[in-house]
């Protein structure tokens, strides 16, 4: 199992994960993963070396008061969406403890995140009391992956195993890159209220920056025309979002509201 680093480094009150997870007779190596913080690999000894590859689990963990911090600060939906586009089968959330009276948002909160995060992302979710059952769940879990694999290596089906990416593919392929139009115009779609997920892994397979959606809608002779394109994209979309979008991309100005016709809530 490879542990991210940074899990390390940079939360010394959790440092012992590391130790008492090679206790539990688990192999684990540091590194500095690209997402995640535990990742299950598999080693393949060949003529020319070995070669790594990584198995179909991923957890990203944290305690109620980081994963409070990231919903705050918005990191909670990019590092979601970033697990996803890894299209590792098994990626599990693993929260720790309960918020503190010094967090940022309530337990009521993480919660309802949590919930979310299961029924909307479809990701497995666990809540763990403290360190120590955090590291019993994962020792857990390892041995379940460790059946699995050797079930697998065991089975007459087909003599071979197939991986889908070495581990450098893996690494390359979900490396932050903060520069990549794609990326950003997926955080950007996904700050616009009523555009979920579904229609922004659409749009970002048609379409890689903002600007080629731009081009496409103003392609288009009518704001009839552009609802038509932008409800093709999802039947999900509701006639208020796709207005705000029509807005957002055509318009040159916005649309002016009287004073008198303005309330706030």
């Amino acid at each position: 199992m490879y542990v991210d680093n940074r899990e390390i480094k940079n939360k010394t009150d959790r440092s012992c994960v590391y130790e008492q997870l090679n206790l539990n007779g688990m192999t684990v190596q540091l590194k500095n993963l690209p997402i995640g913080d535990f990742l299950w690999v598999a080693i393949v000894e060949t003529a020319e070396g070995s070669k790594v590859y990584p198995l179909e689990y991923i957890i990203e963990r944290k305690t109620a008061d980081d994963l409070a911090s990231s919903i705050f600060d918005g990191r909670y939906n990019h590092q979601k969406y970033r697990l996803k586009a890894s299209q590792l089968k098994h990626v599990y959330y693993l929260c720790e403890g309960k918020a503190s009276k010094g967090s940022m948002l309530s337990q009521s909160v993480v919660d309802t995140a949590m919930m979310t995060t299961r029924l909307v992302d479809k990701f497995r979710t666990q809540h763990t009391k403290d360190t120590e059952d955090s590291i019993n769940w994962i020792t857990r879990l390892s041995m379940v992956v460790e059946k699995n694999f050797i079930q697998e290596l065991e089975s007459d089906e087909k003599d071979y195993i197939e991986f889908r990416y070495t581990y450098e593919e893996f690494s390359k392929k979900n490396s932050k890159a903060p520069s990549d139009p794609k990326a950003i115009f997926a955080q950007m779609l996904r700050k616009i209220k009523g555009c979920g997920r579904e229609f922004v892994s659409t749009v970002t397979s048609q379409y890689n920056s903002a600007m080629d959606l731009y081009k496409a809608l103003n392609r288009l002779p009518s704001d009839e025309a552009r609802r038509t394109m932008l409800k093709g994209l999802s039947s999900k979309l509701s006639k208020t979002t796709i207005d705000h979008l029509i807005v957002l991309f055509c318009k040159e100005e916005y649309p002016k509201i009287e004073k008198e016709n303005l309330m706030l809530e």
